[in-house]
């Protein structure tokens, strides 16, 4: 098993800049040597299986991306490829935190879940942090109809995870879907019972429309859709070294 330390924070602005297969295709070239290589376009194919691709082109492509974002420099007249360091990248993104989580090139195809998944986890232990219970104000059922603090679930919005990446809704709930379903974190579907039938939907959608969309039926009686309750499952937390960043003033930005 190989792993490299990905700091948090990194995991996010691939997402939100949407560069998550560039950033496959270089931790795998960083995998596969220390720091210099070179890549001729008949490899191109070997690489693009590995990552799941359909053809080389996409390699291409997303060489010249990485390039192009000095994640790797290239030499055309040696044809070496430079594949610059985790923590070249975190001061060219201005990120100062040292929080990181470790990731398993053997989930190499699956580097979008596990981003989304460090995310979600880390915003999950600041809620540990604070102490924010699972319950509160999103119209809050009783407290024994929704799991404790004890049971290391906290409440993690698809709105919240939408606003954070800068990314639309059902993204949000894909990912978050696909990171459970990976097995790198545990998502609880949270239906808060409204203790009404489901004959009256029309009647309490026209006195509340803004239940619209929200609202679900089971075995007859209506429920709100809240927030999933999503816990940490492993996702493994660890400390890089201090990263020095580009700037001296303020802090990168994040969550």
């Amino acid at each position: 098993m190989k792993t490299i330390l990905l700091p948090v924070q990194l995991c996010e602005q691939v997402l939100k800049r949407k560069i998550v297969r560039p950033f496959q295709l270089y931790l795998l070239l960083k995998s596969l040597c220390s720091g210099k290589m070179r890549i001729h376009k008949s490899e191109y194919p070997a690489l693009a299986e590995i990552l799941g691709r359909k053809s080389g082109r996409t390699i291409s492509n997303n060489l010249k991306t990485l390039i192009q974002m000095n994640f790797i420099g290239n030499n055309p007249k040696s044809g070496y490829y430079f594949i610059r360091g985790i923590s070249y990248l975190s001061e060219a993104f201005k990120i100062e935190s040292t929080t990181a989580t470790e990731f398993d090139y053997a989930h190499i195809r699956d580097l979008q879940a596990f981003c989304l998944a460090s995310v979600v986890s880390y915003i999950i232990r600041r809620q540990k942090i604070k102490g924010w219970g699972p319950g509160r104000k999103e119209w809050r059922p009783k407290q024994s109809s929704c799991p404790t603090s004890s049971s290391n679930k906290y409440m993690v919005s698809n709105t919240l995870i939408a606003q954070k990446l800068k990314i639309s809704l059902h993204s949000a709930y894909t990912w978050k879907k696909k990171a459970h379903d990976l097995g790198f974190i545990e998502v609880t579907s949270n239906l808060i019972p409204l203790k009404v039938h489901l004959k009256h939907k029309k009647a309490l959608l026209k006195g509340q429309p803004e239940l619209r969309g929200r609202l679900r039926a089971k075995n007859h009686w209506l429920y709100i859709q809240g927030s999933d309750f999503v816990a940490q499952k492993s996702i493994v937390f660890k400390r890089r070294k201090k990263i020095k960043t580009l700037s001296s003033g303020g802090k990168g930005e994040f969550l």
